[in-house]
């Protein structure tokens, strides 16, 4: 109910402030470029799941969403640092290499969905999230599967 692939890589991330969840691009795409089209139609479908974990997560008591949390998180969810991690997808920006899938099917050696880099501190504990790389598996599934 709460999965898509913007979301799944969103959720690695910290992210920086504006909302609502925004893509931001290292190389902007050309008006009207069917890749970015469909980023854009998955951010909004992000936006409206993030809408829906928010609104469970104010009251997550009731049997309904008490329920959706268990089987999203588990029996042991911890809600406060699920409620912070959904915050900062409501109010951050997906940075995304390029609109065009060619880089990340390039990197992986054939059809990819979607590469996240993690920028790390020396001790290995996670700084940033570099940009994502979204490839052609993600641009040939359906809408509902994102």
């Amino acid at each position: 109910m709460y999965t898509s692939t913007i979301l799944s890589v969103a959720l690695v991330a910290t992210l920086a402030a504006a909302a609502p969840l925004e893509l931001g691009y290292d190389n902007a795409p050309a008006a009207g470029d069917a890749h970015a089209a469909t980023l854009t139609k998955a951010k909004n479908d992000a936006n409206n799941q993030i809408k829906n974990m928010r609104a469970t997560l104010a009251n997550p008591n009731d049997p309904v969403n008490k329920q959706r949390i268990h089987d999203a998180f588990g029996p042991k969810a911890n809600i406060a640092e699920i409620s912070k991690t959904v915050e900062k997808l409501h109010t951050g920006t997906l940075q995304v290499a390029s609109a065009n899938p060619a880089l990340a099917d390039a990197e992986k050696g054939r059809p990819a969905l979607a590469k996240v880099s993690l920028n790390r501190n020396q001790d290995g504990s996670f700084n940033s999230m570099g940009s994502a790389k979204i490839g052609s598996r993600f641009h040939k599934t359906t809408f509902s599967d994102k």
